[in-house]
């Protein structure tokens, strides 16, 4: 039996097994460590009830706070939790690879039991979900962690098993490795920052050999090739965008590649083990680097591996037409753009690299060249007026023969680690209560129920026009005070045209920017009355002495 098992916990996506896992079960079988994986998410999606799958719906869970969500995950999956933790009990290290904040606060939960049933077993935290510091105090539990590993963590966590295995105490076993933070056990070691592998070539790539790969075969498409079976895969690490809003780019720098000859050989050797045709590139995105993204379409269209594959992709206006053709003759199926905004304005604040015209002109090389097209949108960003996201609305109409897809419409969330949170007097933002920092307007007034209100309004826009929309992300309760949140109407026959967005909240935009205004002029001129009356005192003091107050001046 391994030492070392690796969790995927709940919520997650469901349609492939998770490339995280995979990675880390890949470099450690490569040094030599025996590792045990377990798709705990995929385990409960599979056996949870109809209604019970609404867990793993993140526009219905996204609303929620991630607490509540942990939870009723937990109740749900009690009793299979509890066998689960006595199969656990052996290991002498279990590692989490919480994606997102909801599967941190599950695995605060999980971990907790499971520490109460084994002392002995050493926890280890990764991934997105607690890569924060905001993240990991507000959802994962010191009783239950021992260690927090941040950043890629094929290297860190291998130095930190290593260090366990030699009898290392634990909390010392953590003291100077990079990337591993001594979470619940000893808190007087200073955290070294990890170097991110500068060769991604050197990292072996998952064989998903340790998954049950029926799991995710699509029940529709299991007689067309491939059995309905798609696969993760990654071409590289990082992004060349340092976007305002975005906390991707800082959890995972700088921007680099893997060799296209080493990226073949791993799609064909999953080609021939099982027969999949379809894959999923998991990178932020797939066009950083325009000359490696040549030369991997080249060498897949040289393997004649007759593949299909995805990916997202920034918008760059330098993205020839014959570029979009060999894409797509190498197999690329559709694109996700982060679009945004179609307001050039808030995309100059969002330190986009384009504008709305660039955007256009992508949608329809790519179009042209054969490959489907997806956008994701957000609402709401700090200083986004009416006007400015009535631009959003028009485009996703002018454009609509271009878009296949629109994957997410999101209501803005301010991240505390990117810079539109490090640096909120920036935007104009301003908190209405200090003890809950979602609660936040902008210099217009804009506040979460706004922003819910735009959301709906981009969902009936592309209901009107006949685009498939598949996740939608309002701000959550929390944001709006005492306001719930409105569910996304729901489908109707109705004329297709555009509806009008609703109205304004009774702290209009107009009135709450001239409000700030007047309550600004007025502290001005208080002080400007208080300086006034303190010289005139110093004025009549000096008279009646008749001597200088201050000498020296």
């Amino acid at each position: 039996m391994a030492e070392v098992l690796l969790i995927s916990p709940p919520p997650w996506g469901t349609s492939m097994p998770p490339l995280g896992v995979a990675y880390l079960a890949a470099h450690l079988r490569a040094k030599g460590l025996a590792v045990d994986v377990c798709d705990l998410n995929q385990e409960f999606f599979q056996a949870a009830l109809p209604q019970q799958r609404q867990l793993w719906d993140f526009s219905t869970i996204n609303q929620c706070a991630p607490q509540d969500v942990a939870a009723e995950l937990w109740r749900n999956f009690a009793a299979q939790i509890q066998a689960k933790i006595l199969q656990w009990r052996p290991y002498r290290i279990v590692g989490f690879s919480a994606g997102n904040v909801i599967s941190a606060a599950f695995v605060s939960l999980v971990a907790r039991q499971l520490k109460q049933s084994a002392a002995a077993v050493t926890t280890v935290a990764g991934g997105a979900g607690c890569h924060y510091g905001w993240d990991r105090n507000r959802f994962l539990s010191r009783a239950a962690i021992d260690f927090v590993v941040i950043g890629e963590g094929e290297q860190s966590l291998l130095f930190l098993i290593n260090a366990l295995r030699h009898g290392g105490a634990r909390g010392a076993a953590a003291a100077g490795i990079p990337g591993v933070l001594p979470y619940g056990l000893d808190h007087a070691y200073r955290f070294v920052p990890p170097e991110p592998p500068a060769d991604l070539d050197a990292l072996a790539y998952p064989s998903f050999e340790e998954f049950s790969l029926d799991w995710y075969r699509d029940a529709a498409a299991r007689s067309t090739a491939g059995g309905g079976l798609r696969l993760p895969i990654l071409i590289s690490r990082g992004c060349v965008n340092r976007c305002s809003y975005c906390i991707d780019c800082t959890m995972c720098r700088p921007f680099r590649t893997r060799s296209p000859e080493l990226i073949v050989r791993e799609l064909g050797d999953h080609v021939r083990k099982y027969g999949v045709r379809q894959f999923e590139l998991n990178d932020l995105l797939c066009n950083g680097n325009l000359d490696h993204l040549e030369k991997f379409c080249d060498a897949v269209i040289g393997a004649d591996l007759k593949i299909s594959w995805h990916s997202y992709a920034i918008i760059r206006r330098d993205m020839s037409a014959g570029l979009f053709r060999k894409m797509r003759q190498s197999g690329c199926a559709s694109i996700c753009y982060g679009l945004e905004s179609a307001a050039d304005e808030i995309l100059a604040r969002m330190r986009k690299s384009y504008t709305a015209a660039d955007a256009r002109d992508i949608l329809r090389r790519t179009c042209a060249a054969g490959i489907k097209t997806q956008l994701n949108v957000i609402v709401g960003f700090p200083g986004e007026r009416d006007h400015e996201f009535e631009k959003t609305r028009a485009f996703l109409a002018e454009n609509k023969e271009w878009i296949n897809q629109v994957n997410n419409v999101s209501a803005f969330v301010l991240m505390p680690d990117a810079d539109v949170g490090i640096y909120p007097h920036r935007y104009g933002i301003t908190f209405a209560c200090p003890d809950n920092p979602e609660q936040w307007a902008d210099e217009y007034g804009l506040t979460a129920a706004g922003r819910n209100r735009r959301v709906r309004a981009v969902c009936e826009t592309l209901r009107c026009l006949g685009i498939v929309n598949l996740i939608v992300n309002t701000a959550t309760a929390a944001a709006t005070g005492d306001e719930p949140v409105m569910p996304v109407p729901r489908r109707s026959k109705q004329q297709n045209t555009l509806l009008p967005v609703a109205a304004p909240s009774r702290c209009g935009t107009g009135s709450f920017r001239r409000a700030r205004l007047l309550r600004k002029w007025f502290v001005l001129v208080f002080l400007f009355g208080i300086a006034l009356v303190l010289d005139m005192y110093l004025w009549l003091l000096k008279k009646i002495r008749r001597s200088i107050i201050f000498p020296g001046t």
